[in-house]
């Protein structure tokens, strides 16, 4: 592993354009040298990296999507359909909400 980060950093520097585009790009950068996308935040946090804030701001936008997917199905499953418009809406609301509306609504004073 720790030969293959750098030469996925390598690659992402090199070919930035092809796989920078989506995380199905990133995801094809990393198979491509045999790394597995569990080792994301790892290439994030690498010195190779440090001066590439282009890189790193859109890793950072790979993670925040996979995990927001992950979040978003795991509530998505445990929700019936009859409250599945709400829950979608507070999920949205604790992402993109402001810090002040989000302890509103966990305090129950915002409705």
């Amino acid at each position: 592993m720790n030969e293959t980060i750098p030469c996925v950093i390598a690659s992402l520097k090199a070919n930035g354009s092809t796989f920078l585009t989506n995380c199905e790009g990133v995801a094809q950068a990393f198979h491509e040298q045999g790394l597995n996308m569990r080792y994301l935040g790892k290439v994030y946090d690498h010195k190779d990296l440090e001066g590439h804030q282009h890189i790193k701001l859109f890793l950072e936008r790979v993670i925040l999507t996979r995990c927001l997917k992950h979040l978003f199905r795991m509530t998505m499953r445990e929700t019936s359909i009859m409250h599945m418009n709400v829950t979608l809406a507070h999920v949205l609301n604790c992402v993109f909400g402001l810090k002040t509306h989000i302890e509103l609504l966990e305090g129950g004073s915002l409705k």
